[in-house]
């Protein structure tokens, strides 16, 4: 018995997606895949550009009259553990090379954004209105924030293993420079013109059926991948009363 091998198929280019491009966001197709190729390929690709393109992030904090991150604030809403998850969220991009500090000093009632974050030239935060806290009363707010630049995420224990003695009233934070990698993959056009959906089959079908149904139509659609079939040559289960 010979067998016959055929040469894989490989995506002819990469298509940037230009309406959905924004200063945060930009996708990506790339088509089309051997069957089966799509899923396995993008999520080896999601890991490595997670832990392989270069970010800033806030990594440390020194909030005014706070020891630890379990402590609260006179006059704020929330205690040091919601703000420092409202930080998490702030997304900043750097230009050169070292750690940079940057402050925010505000003044209640009132909701503390990013925007009031004063920092230097190199540094741009991307979501200026982001929340940080909330003043219920007419108090002082200051903030120190710490932002570092490097590859993937760097948890806060890591941090102080790095660091050895923590200094007193500065609160290393979980550090993500990458923020969001998603990929999908779904059947190439041809396939999806040529496989029979599940609504084109009788619905009345017995368990075993259905799951006989769910895995033909899925087998059907890697074949019809590389070599179309029109839906009259497809053969359907057996259905019994």
């Amino acid at each position: 018995m010979h067998l016959r091998w055929r040469g894989l198929e490989l995506p002819a280019n990469i298509i940037p997606d230009p309406k959905s491009r924004t200063s945060t966001f930009s996708r990506f197709t790339a088509e089309p895949f051997e069957p089966g190729f799509g899923t396995t390929i993008g999520n080896s690709l999601r890991r490595v550009l997670l832990s392989s393109i270069e970010g800033a992030a806030i990594t440390k904090v020194k909030i005014k009259g706070v020891t630890h991150e379990f402590s609260t604030i006179p006059g704020v809403l929330e205690d040091v553990v919601d703000i420092i998850l409202n930080i998490k969220g702030i997304v900043v991009a750097m230009d050169g090379e070292g750690p940079r500090t940057m402050r925010l000093s505000a003044e209640g009632p009132g909701d503390v954004t990013a925007e009031l974050i004063e920092c230097d030239a190199t540094i741009e935060i991307i979501n200026p209105e982001k929340v940080i806290a909330t003043l219920t009363d007419k108090i002082d707010f200051d903030i120190e924030f710490t932002v570092e630049k490097g590859r993937g995420y760097m948890p806060a224990t890591e941090q102080l293993a790095k660091q050895g003695e923590q200094v007193i009233g500065e609160i290393p934070i979980d550090a993500s420079r990458t923020r969001s990698i998603s990929i999908s993959s779904s059947p190439s056009r041809r396939a999806a013109a040529t496989c029979p959906r599940p609504s084109s089959w009788p619905s009345r079908v017995s368990k075993s059926s259905a799951r006989f149904r769910s895995t033909r139509s899925s087998r059907q659609c890697s074949a019809c991948a590389s070599r179309p079939r029109t839906l009259a040559s497809v053969s359907r289960p057996t259905i019994r009363s």
